[in-house]
């Protein structure tokens, strides 16, 4: 009994660590595009969290865009390398991971 509530504590702590790191991630995140862009991203998740049942393609992450060069707030691999920031594709790991942990 008591393995299975140090298990259970540290599987919390797991958590609540990866839920903050999420979460300043999204912000970090939110912060370098325009609001007619996340409001357009917010709304295709709804829609596919909304319509999941019916379609599961609609989860599909394959059908995500990385940024151009053009983008603005984006420099590129290159930089995200140089100045230790997580470029889109650490980000999309870390939502795979934390997908798979649900």
């Amino acid at each position: 009994m008591a393995f299975q509530a140090a298990s259970l504590s540290s599987r919390y702590v797991q958590a609540a660590a990866m839920s903050r790191s999420a979460r300043e991630y999204h912000l970090n995140l939110i912060q370098g595009i325009s609001d007619g862009d996340r409001q357009i991203w917010e709304a295709e998740i709804l829609h596919a969290e909304s319509m999941r049942q019916q379609d599961k393609s609609l989860m599909d992450i394959i059908g995500a865009k990385e940024p151009q060069s053009h983008d603005a707030g984006y420099a590129g691999p290159a930089a995200d390398a140089e100045s230790g920031a997580r470029g889109p594709q650490e980000w999309l790991k870390m939502a795979i991971q934390v997908e798979a942990k649900q």
